[in-house]
């Protein structure tokens, strides 16, 4: 986006009614900028996330085709610094540009709140609020939100789990018995589906590894690049689901379960879940810690006073 597109946007046109608050940046090239994200939703990998990540072949010496240029930006609100103004790439364009020339005005909190929030802001100055001073004023009351909810709030206690340390250098072989009667080779794998077959004047020594019938100490037999496979991802049996390792910590589940009593559980603490847990404080707050939250856009209504804003995560 060139200088003169921005100069569209600010100054902010204080003639009308209502107005939009846009954020732009300075772009400040960091290593981010040598890879690019393409969408490939047409991929028929079950396990591919719908995107790669390829090289940029305009990011040299260090800088890519962005450098030192204006670009659409976002706010992460809890490490917002007045004295320092930055957006996600760089440092924040026209920080001190008026943007609400009034002294104070209402903003409304919905996220991510249990209940609406009505806040009026004011500003000591007679001149109204700069760029940089709203999004510090914006700042300032969402660090008060999660402070005063965290401290209004009753500890819980919540049940928990993660994986057992002891189960993750499991030796399958000692698990896995490759004595099999052939009697069972009329049955076939119910993980892969495919009829077991006599591999004995098999020649592919890698094959004949990979597809011979080996059996759990429940007796279920499978193939044995079949078994070994489930058994890196589940501890039971896929027909019986009886535990299959042995562990003092776990019973050979692979999960320790046990409570933890706070307010808010630790991120370390939460697993595959990393959202914030709801508590229950004078906000009510939910979903999001203040670290994840960012303010991407800000609307003003001058005849009533109030901003609209855009937070997201």
């Amino acid at each position: 986006m060139t200088e003169r597109q921005i100069n569209r946007v600010y100054p902010i046109r204080t003639t009308r009614n209502k107005w939009k608050i846009p954020l732009f940046c300075y772009h400040k090239c960091s290593e981010e900028c040598n890879t690019i994200i393409i969408n490939n939703d047409y991929s028929d990998d079950s396990e591919n996330e719908n995107y790669i990540v390829i090289n940029n072949p305009d990011y040299k010496n260090g800088k890519c085709s962005y450098s030192d240029k204006v670009k659409k930006t976002y706010i992460k609100l809890s490490v917002f610094d007045i004295d320092n103004p930055l957006g996600h790439k760089g440092p924040l364009y026209n920080s001190n540009q008026k943007v609400i020339l009034d002294n104070s005005f209402i903003v409304f909190i919905y996220y991510p709140l249990s209940h609406v929030l009505e806040v009026t802001i004011t500003t000591p100055s007679s001149n109204g609020f700069t760029l940089k001073e709203l999004l510090y004023s914006i700042s300032t009351l969402y660090k008060f939100i999660y402070s005063e909810e965290e401290r209004t709030a009753v500890p819980q206690t919540y049940p928990l789990k993660k994986v057992c340390s002891s189960c993750g250098n499991k030796n399958l072989s000692e698990y896995i018995d490759e004595k099999v009667d052939n009697k069972c080779l009329d049955d076939h794998c119910c993980i892969c589906y495919s009829s077991y077959e006599d591999l004995t004047n098999e020649l592919d020594i890698e094959l004949k590894e990979k597809n011979k019938t080996v059996k759990l100490k429940c007796n279920h037999i499978f193939h044995n690049d079949c078994i070994r496979k489930w058994l890196n991802k589940s501890c039971t049996c896929p027909i019986c689901r009886s535990n299959i390792f042995e562990c003092k910590n776990c019973d050979g589940s692979g999960i320790i379960y046990y409570n933890f009593t706070g307010i808010v559980i630790p991120v370390e603490l939460r697993g595959g879940v990393l959202n914030r847990n709801q508590t229950f404080g004078v906000f009510g707050v939910h979903s999001h810690d203040l670290e994840d939250l960012i303010i991407e856009n800000m609307y003003y209504d001058k005849t009533k006073k109030q901003l609209t804003m855009n937070i997201n995560v």
